[in-house]
């Protein structure tokens, strides 16, 4: 099954989406900090409504755990 991954603000605007930016069938979201405050909504559905067994990770990109910049 072809994933398909949503991000929605507090009133249900898609912010972002995706269905293979994480190669293959694999959807992939990475965003910059919108807002400290607020409500999200992460949707993981299939893209081709054949549903499947899916896994989301979330990760947050903090000071400490973003790359170092080059020069």
């Amino acid at each position: 099954p072809i994933s398909y991954l949503t991000l929605e603000d507090g009133i249900g605007q898609v912010i972002s989406e995706d269905d293979d930016g994480g190669g293959d069938t694999n959807s992939k979201l990475e965003l910059a900090p919108v807002s400290a405050d607020g409500s999200y909504c992460v949707n993981l559905t299939s893209l081709d409504e054949k549903g499947g067994i899916y896994a989301l990770s979330i990760i947050p990109i903090t000071e400490t755990s973003a790359p170092a910049a080059t020069e």
